[in-house]
């Protein structure tokens, strides 16, 4: 509250020395030993007025004042916090290089060194070529002839057998010409027929566009337009009898395509590859063709 009461005692005396005369802010009374002293009017019609005394007995001399002081200079703060470390400097550019010195003189020659020992003997040259071979001995007396064996008649069995199989390969192989010459003529008969029952869709979707636009222009021909759809049924009914017949083919050339590729398997089966190669390719046999893929209509 002391505190207090000088600061605002303070703050008092300043508006007081703005606002008085010249005559009495001319020369304040200078502060004795760093403390400011006043006399404050308490009583009258001058009451709260301010006035600057030397000190504080200068109050006595008039009623109704009461002394007050304060410090010029407040008290001492406390210290500050140290600030926060400030960021490293870059480094110094490098100096410049010095200059290159003087080459040093050359040396005198070192003394002869001693004489090195004597180097380990060379390997052996190589052997020399042989000598002429010596008179060849008289010949030895022949010995008596085996017994002959039944190795002839085992070649002509095998030799037998392999044209009879080779003859079979043959006429299997031209019964799968045969049946592959049927495949495609079935495939050609059935590329035939889907031909026409494409054609047979396109006719079938002119009358029906030709029926939506009589249906459409001719709406009081009712019994033309009856007739009509009785023509388009009977297309559909016989569009409906080709697919059956196509079906019907189908499934034949599927059949026959199973069992072609069975006659393969068999002949394919018969393992004769070995004994073939072993002849030297004396039998000129085709090659199996490959199996034919299952077949499947669109």
């Amino acid at each position: 509250m002391a505190t207090t009461s000088k600061i605002a005692a303070a703050g008092l005396a300043l508006l007081l020395s703005c606002c008085l005369p010249s005559s009495a802010a001319a020369a304040p009374p200078a502060p004795s030993g760093g403390v400011i002293h006043a006399c404050l009017l308490t009583k009258g019609k001058s009451k709260g007025m301010l006035r600057v005394v030397r000190s504080a007995n200068g109050c006595k001399k008039r009623r109704g004042e009461r002394p007050l002081s304060w410090e010029v200079r407040g008290p001492t703060g406390e210290n500050g916090s140290p600030g926060a470390t400030g960021a490293p400097g870059g480094n110094g550019a490098p100096g410049s290089e010095g200059s290159k010195g003087a080459n040093g003189a050359q040396g005198s020659d070192g003394a002869r060194g001693e004489a090195g020992a004597a180097g380990a003997p060379g390997t052996p040259g190589a052997t020399g070529s042989a000598g002429p071979a010596g008179a060849a001995g008289p010949a030895g007396a022949a010995g008596p002839a085996g017994p002959i064996g039944p190795a002839g008649q085992i070649e002509q069995s095998l030799l037998d057998t392999l044209q009879t199989q080779a003859a079979q390969i043959q006429a299997l192989t031209q019964e799968v010409g045969v049946v592959k010459g049927a495949v495609t003529g079935l495939q050609g008969a059935l590329d035939g027929v889907e031909t026409n029952v494409t054609n047979l869709d396109g006719a079938l979707s002119g009358l029906e566009g030709n029926l939506s636009g009589l249906d459409g222009v001719v709406g009081g021909l009712e019994d033309n337009l009856t007739a009509v759809e009785t023509n388009v049924a009977g297309v559909k009914g016989t569009l409906a009898l080709l697919q059956t017949t196509v079906a019907g083919a189908c499934t034949q050339l599927g059949t026959v395509t199973s069992q072609v590729n069975k006659v393969g398997t068999a002949v394919s089966g018969l393992g004769l590859n070995g004994v073939l190669t072993a002849l030297g390719g004396l039998l000129n046999i085709p090659a199996l063709p490959k199996a034919l893929a299952p077949y499947t209509c669109s």
